[in-house]
C-alpha cells in the first residue's frame, strides 16, 4: 500500500525568480519566506469530534487583536502570531 504524507505550513510569498536548466530552459519559481510555525491548540476526536492542530507564525502585538483571539493565545501560553490557521488531520489512520 502506498502512503502519502501531506505537510502543511504557513509562509509568506516574497517574490518570483527563475532558474535555468542545463539545456537553457527557464523555469519560473516562487520564493517563500518560512518562519517557525507554533502550535497553538491540538484538537482531538474525543474532545472536539475531529483531529486538527491550530498553528500560527510570526509575532503580532496582542493589543491589536480582538479580545477573544488574544485570550485564545494567552490560554495556550504562546505569543500571538500574524495569522491563526487550523490544519485538519486524517482521522482514518491510513
Amino acid at each position: 500500500m502506498e502512503s502519502h504524507v501531506a505537510i502543511e505550513f504557513m509562509c509568506r510569498k516574497i517574490g518570483m525568480t527563475q532558474l535555468f536548466r542545463e539545456d537553457g530552459e527557464c523555469i519560473p519559481v516562487t520564493v517563500l519566506e518560512a518562519d517557525a510555525n507554533t502550535v497553538v491548540q491540538k484538537k482531538t476526536p474525543e474532545r472536539d469530534g475531529y483531529s486538527a492542530v491550530q498553528v500560527t507564525w510570526g509575532n503580532k502585538d496582542a493589543r491589536k487583536l480582538p479580545q477573544g483571539l488574544a485570550g485564545h493565545y494567552e490560554a495556550a501560553g504562546v505569543e500571538p502570531g500574524v495569522k491563526l490557521v487550523e490544519l485538519r488531520l486524517d482521522d482514518t489512520g491510513d
